[in-house]
């Protein structure tokens, strides 16, 4: 193995969880136990000495560097089959935010023990391949699938074309990894376990691992171009690009956000701003958000989060809460993910005091643009007991979600303009 005085080729193995920072404290911590339990079971089952390993943990991953030998092999074929097992039967009873699922790299190349860990061209090599774009395509193109996996140029060299594993070259994808801000560009080739490598070969490039999937319902359809000139004029209000990915049907907007929008700025100042455009056009809309794989695929986007989206702008829950909202044009309600990964932060417009829970199917957040806390379901009016529930905070404010109480501006208010000191 590498020491500080010399260099040493050893064989690297990446490792990287699928959404580990989008889950919560717990989420994480069963993510890490997995991870560990899960690459332990794989190594023992391909014959592969843990011990041996010298490892560096990236709370989301490992970083590991094997001894030559006959670990190259080992690695690339049995370990990674075993894996893939052990997460199918980990996930087969987990619903599909709290799966396992990871992206690995395998490379052979130089590297050198540092004082934070290793240094070399090789250990930067296999952490370019295990986060590169067509890595995370391949995984989020395949929702269904537990791992993706990435070679090196002089492991499919060296290893598979040269019959040393079970696999052949034409299981593999070539894929080019270019990273033009971090000055990396090298070949690849990546392999989904279950996946025809002629359908991943021809997947759509408009796929991304971690996206939001935004459906916009709004009160009425007229046509699709003025409800596309809603959408393109809050962007550009809001400072954002306008998405290229969308879907008009009717009174509905499917739009979908590429990986790297900050949340906080879509659901604070993209949000304000979307509720001024729909002032200025006498409309009204729910807006549905979630995290997850998206396609595009023709006319029509498809995929978890676009569906789940579609659903939470949709329920009949939510909109018996929007409609006890007098004079509103905007709802927002988000996935239980998306209000734990950006809502719980706040930021700039992003309030989470201003979300309440509602049962749309699966637990989600709403939010009445207007409402400091939204109001009870429209039922409440119609003489159904809605009880009481005051909030004194230590800074005096009071907040009253009784009678379609709201706090505004220092006074507790009804929706009839009603208020109380």
């Amino acid at each position: 193995m590498p020491d500080k005085e010399g260099f040493a080729r050893v064989l690297f193995l990446a490792v990287d969880a699928w959404r580990y920072g989008a889950r919560d404290d717990l989420g994480q911590s069963d993510v890490q136990d997995a991870l560990v339990n899960g690459l332990a079971a794989a190594a023992g089952h391909a014959g592969l000495e843990q011990s041996c390993w010298e490892v560096q943990n990236t709370g989301d991953g490992v970083l590991a560097l094997l001894p030559s030998g006959d670990a190259e092999p080992k690695l690339v074929d049995p370990f990674v089959r075993a894996l893939d097992e052990w997460l199918w039967r980990y996930n087969r009873d987990r619903v599909p935010a709290a799966r396992l699922r990871l992206r690995v790299a395998v490379h052979h190349g130089v590297a050198y023990q540092a004082s934070c860990g290793f240094a070399g061209q090789g250990a930067v090599h296999v952490a370019r391949l295990v986060d590169a774009r067509p890595v995370r395509d391949a995984l989020a193109g395949a929702p269904d699938r537990n791992l993706v996996l990435a070679i090196s140029k002089p492991v499919f060299d060296d290893v598979v074309c040269q019959g040393h594993t079970a696999l052949r070259p034409e299981d593999f994808v070539p894929v080019e990894v270019h990273m033009a801000e971090k000055g990396f560009r090298a070949p690849a080739w990546i392999r989904v376990p279950g996946v025809d490598p002629q359908r991943l070969a021809n997947r759509k490039q408009d796929v991304d691992p971690e996206l939001f999937a935004l459906s916009l319902s709004f009160d009425f359809a007229p046509d699709p171009g003025s409800l596309e000139e809603v959408v393109d004029r809050s962007f550009e209000a809001a400072g954002l690009d306008r998405p290229a990915l969308r879907e008009v049907a009717g009174n509905e907007v499917l739009i979908v956000l590429r990986e790297g929008v900050s949340g906080t700025r879509v659901l604070g100042v993209w949000v304000e701003c979307l509720d001024e455009a729909l002032r200025a056009r006498g409309t009204s809309a729910t807006l549905g958000v979630d995290f997850g794989p998206v396609i595009g695929d023709g006319p029509r986007i498809r995929g978890l989060a676009a569906e789940r989206a579609r659903g939470l702008a949709a329920s009949p829950r939510v909109a018996d809460v929007f409609a006890a909202a007098r004079g509103v044009r905007l709802a927002v309600v988000v996935s239980d993910l998306v209000h734990r990964s950006v809502v719980r932060r706040g930021g700039r417009f992003v309030s989470p005091e201003s979300y309440r829970p509602v049962e749309a199917g699966p637990r989600a957040w709403f939010r009445v643009l207007g409402y400091s806390v939204p109001p009870p379901p429209a039922a409440a009016s119609r003489g159904a007991t809605e009880p009481r529930d005051v909030e004194i905070h230590g800074n005096g404010t009071v907040i009253d979600h009784g009678e379609f109480g709201h706090y505004h501006n220092g006074d507790v208010k009804n929706y009839y303009g009603d208020s109380r000191r």
